[in-house]
């Protein structure tokens, strides 16, 4: 991997790197390459122990290998040593499933989006009607009257008055996960 002086930020800022610590750590998990599970062998940051115990059974760890020891997440690093990179303790339980349901039900009201608007009336036509018919019977023309169309009053929307955006009241609900 280059060297890696500086990074920048979605927001555009630029940050420098003069941590050589923070470097390799960040080089390390760029070549993450599998999390191997909850170990029961004591890794602190700078740990050479290797193999570790995974579900009772020795697990030999190659560079870029993760695994968590209680709240802390290590990777193994090129060097051979366990370099720590996070600690999950905020995540509680969440932190060592592998999946989690739960419910939320919210505290207070939420409004949507209302619209006000002027309409006028026009003719709707609900009919064309029908053409008079003509039937010759021997030397009579006889003509039958045809129909008019029919109309209907619609209410159509003019011109917007007011919009106004949703809104929420209320106290935030905590999520709980079971």
């Amino acid at each position: 991997m280059p060297f890696l002086a500086e990074f920048t930020m979605p927001s555009g800022n630029t940050y420098q790197l003069k941590d050589e610590y923070a470097r390799n750590l960040i080089k390390e998990l760029l070549n993450f390459h599998e999390w191997l599970g909850i170990t029961t062998t004591p890794l602190v940051d700078g740990s050479t122990t290797n193999p570790i115990l995974i579900s009772g059974e020795e697990v030999t760890a190659t560079e870029g290998d993760v695994a968590t020891y209680q709240n802390d997440e290590f990777v193994y690093s090129s060097v051979g040593t366990w370099q720590k990179f996070a600690n999950l303790s905020g995540l509680g339980a969440l932190a060592f499933k592998n999946s989690a349901s739960g419910s939320y039900t919210p505290a207070g009201t939420v409004s949507g989006t209302a619209v006000t608007m002027s309409k006028t009336t026009v003719k709707n036509n609900t009919s064309a009607g029908s053409m008079p018919t003509f039937t010759v019977s021997g030397e009579t023309l006889i003509i039958t009257d045809g129909s008019v169309p029919t109309f209907e009053d619609v209410s159509v929307a003019t011109d917007v008055n007011s919009v106004t955006d949703p809104s929420f009241s209320g106290t935030p609900a905590t999520i709980t996960v079971e």
